[in-house]
């Protein structure tokens, strides 16, 4: 122990290193109380910054009374400093014999986790055992309050405060305080642990727990979760009430016991497994209602099945997707939003992929559950049982390379044409590649054979295809460097040309299994079939032309506009059909596509897809949208999204408008909301709206919610509430997730 007895304010040789909670960034919390400010628990007041070294000890103080063997008293400005704890009082007493130093006309202590200024004291220093009484603390997160008893086992890292209350909030009555009998802290075992806890609203007592356990990290830690509310016309009060069991550090699992007014209860599990390095992850959740009184008191019931996992040999990953639901009507009883109350099938996937030097392969099964019984067995997709993959290729830029597609399917599907299918598909093609340009010449077998069941009026139960595909790629790629509004631009010019040969073969004759027409974009100008799967190749010979300007950002590399055209030349008609009897296409230009993508200004983006037919002289699609997100650092800012959407088919015109936004008002509010509505329906298809509040210590959240529930158009109705303390939990319902689906870009201000 160093015992300097000098002056007031004099700078000494050693003293606190002060710890870490000092400089806390205490503008993003409520206002000090004036009695913390005085105490200089924001910034002490020590007489310098020097760090003494470890195992040491020293006593700054205007006056000493020093005795030898017995204890010593010191006065006047007092500084107490070891490497873990510093100490500012007016009166301090030091027994040298059994190393413990005290004071009994207040003072205030440092440690690393938390300050303290409060009436009496004493740390033994040889045990480790810091006791407090009577005094007010801040935490370093930002938390603060009172307890009549503290004490610090230094050596456990194990604290126990008694008669104590928290909070986040300032003023003598806080929004919210919670008070305990006792509360433990156990830092290694990273637990705290809380005995006849109150939860106060403005001093007004609003839940009891008798005991309660939390983790003191983000750390994840097996006991119950806030329960959830949610209120709609159909099912009345929904209470979710979860528990949480952390099984070990890559294993654990979600229980929920719900309660519906309307339906009785229902339990639910979800297990799940995470490996450390993420090369593995699985879950399985469940929910069952052992008895619907509005479904002749029947057990219903939903469950899926997830897993992704990745092996060492071979870089080798399975993949499993699988549902099951009790009946049709659970998902749009029991959901809660059209995209899952309108769903009419549910699936049954399983993939294993393999990859080595220079080839890969999978073996997938897809199968369904068909939600909507009333669909007819023709209008049901095909299980896929199984389907292998296997690609082989050789070759790189300015060398010829070679490549080989093999396919086996097997397709089913009740009461109808059911088969397998075999298709090779070998290639050579050069690619040409330099600086600003690239040409890639490329030739292409499709061979195509079916082993068919109940082919009803096919004429050939092993029909077989072969037909060859040649295509040219080539493209440009000019640049022009330029500065502007002192910013380092670069403009692009990339005009392609994209030609397309495959002969016509009359393929009535073969079934559909799991073919289509691909949408018509822009990326798509430049496949080699216009039909997916492999049961329809397209007879082509056609060119595509299309040119893209980009305006780039030299010092960032950002994209600050982009627009891009393009259009199919055909030079003969299209005859294949994806069903027999269809119509020949016979248009000389396809439809005209152009895309313009941009932002407009920091956080403002823009953009529009425009697909119009030259022949028809009609507009087939339209895409605007304009969207602001706020930046990374303002999770509470605005956000802003708008779109129209036009979209023509054969049998109706789609029109739609979507609005979305978080808007900040005044005083800590921001409103909420969604608008979706179909035009051509005249009617809403989403409709929320709310508010939010941000306080210094805490957050609400009210609001409500109309949404369609079902393709007939009947419609439910919700309302919530949720309310988040800051530095303890928040309970209520319309979680961070859900309001992502709904706003897209929404960060939760807290």
């Amino acid at each position: 122990m160093f015992v300097s007895v000098v002056g007031r304010r004099v700078v000494a040789l050693t003293s606190l290193l002060v710890p870490a909670i000092a400089y806390a960034d205490w503008s993003q919390t409520c206002p000090l109380a004036p009695e913390f400010s005085a105490a200089q628990l924001v910034t002490p007041a020590f007489s310098t910054d020097i760090p003494i070294p470890d195992g040491a000890s020293e006593i700054r103080a205007d006056e000493a009374e020093v005795v030898k063997d017995g204890v010593s008293v010191f006065s006047g400005y007092v500084e107490f400093i070891d490497p873990q704890t510093g100490l500012l009082t007016e009166t301090l007493r030091y027994d040298r014999e059994n190393a413990e130093v005290r004071f009994e006309d207040g003072g205030t202590l440092y440690m690393d986790e938390i300050s303290w200024i409060g009436e009496s004291g004493s740390y033994r220093m040889n045990e480790g055992v810091i006791e407090l009484h009577d005094g007010q603390y801040l935490t370093d997160d930002g938390g603060r309050g009172r307890a009549e008893h503290y004490t610090k086992y230094q050596n456990e890292n194990l604290s126990i405060l008694k008669r104590v209350d928290f909070t986040t909030c300032g003023g003598p009555r806080p929004a919210w305080r919670i008070g305990a009998r006792e509360l433990k802290l156990d830092y290694p075992d990273d637990t705290g642990t809380a005995y006849h806890a109150v939860v106060e609203s403005w001093g007004v007592p609003v839940f009891y727990f008798p005991y309660i356990s939390f983790p003191l990290s983000d750390a994840r830690k097996t006991g119950f979760l806030t329960p959830t509310l949610r209120e709609s016309n159909d099912a009345g009060f929904d209470l979710h009430i979860p528990f949480y069991w952390n099984m070990a550090p890559n294993y654990d699992g979600l229980f929920n016991v719900r309660t519906i007014t309307a339906r009785g209860g229902a339990f639910g599990a979800e297990l799940r497994y995470l490996q450390p390095d993420r090369s593995g992850q699985a879950s399985l959740d469940f929910e069952v209602a052992p008895s619907d009184p509005l479904y002749d008191n029947k057990t219903r019931g939903i469950y899926h099945l997830k897993l992704n996992q990745a092996f060492d040999w071979q870089r080798a990953r399975i993949a499993i997707d699988y549902n099951q639901v009790s009946d049709e009507n659970y998902l749009e009883d029991f959901g809660t939003n059209l995209g899952i109350t309108a769903t009419r099938f549910l699936n049954r996937n399983a993939d294993l992929s393999l990859a080595g030097n220079r080839w890969s392969a999978n073996l997938i099964t897809r199968n369904y559950q068909t939600v909507d019984e009333t669909l007819a067995p023709a209008s049901r997709p095909y299980r896929i049982l199984p389907q292998l993959n296997v690609f082989t290729g050789s070759g790189g830029n300015n060398t010829l390379s070679t490549g080989l597609a093999t396919q086996f399917s097997r397709f089913a599907r009740e009461n109808t044409l059911s088969g397998s299918r075999v298709h090779v598909a070998p290639q050579v093609f050069y690619p040409l590649r330099g600086a600003g340009y690239f040409v890639i010449p490329r030739l292409k077998l499709n061979a195509t054979t079916y082993w068919l069941n109940d082919i009803g009026t096919l004429p050939d139960a092993q029909p077989t295809r072969v037909l060859p595909t040649t295509s040219v790629d080539a493209g440009l790629i000019a640049e022009r460097r330029f500065t502007a509004f002192d910013t380092n631009l670069m403009q692009t010019l990339e005009p392609r040309v994209f030609y397309l040969y495959t002969p016509y073969k009359n393929q009535d004759d073969i079934p559909v299994f799991d073919s289509g027409l691909y949408d018509f974009t822009f990326q798509n100008l430049f496949l080699d079939n216009r039909f997916s799967g492999n049961d329809r190749i397209g007879d082509a010979n056609q060119v595509t032309l299309a040119l893209t300007s980009r305006l780039l950002n030299r010092d960032n590399g950002s994209e600050k506009l982009r627009v891009s055209f393009g259009q199919v030349v055909y030079f003969r008609d299209r005859e294949v059909t994806l069903r027999p009897g269809g119509a020949v296409a016979d248009n000389t230009l396809s439809e005209s596509i152009g895309e313009v993508a941009a932002q407009i200004a920091e956080g403002w983006r823009a953009r529009t897809t425009v697909q119009y037919d030259t022949n028809a002289q009609q507009l087939d699609k339209f895409v605007a949208d304009l969207s602001y997100r706020p930046r990374r650092d303002n999770p509470g800012g605005e956000v802003f999204n708008v779109a129209y959407r036009q979209r023509r088919t054969t049998a109706e015109l789609i029109e739609q408008t979507d609005l979305s936004f978080r808007l900040p008002l005044y005083w800590g509010w921001s409103s909420i909301g969604r608008f979706s509505y179909s035009l051509q329906d005249d009617r809403t298809l989403d409709l929320f709206g709310g508010l939010e509040y941000e306080h210094c210590c805490f957050g609400v959240r009210i609001g409500g919610r109309r949404f369609l529930r079902n393709a007939e158009g009947e419609y439910d109705n919700a309302i919530f509430a949720q309310i988040h303390l800051k530095g303890l939990a928040g309970f209520g319902t319309a979680n961070e997730s859900f309001l992502q689906g709904l706003i897209p870009g929404y960060r939760s201000p807290f």
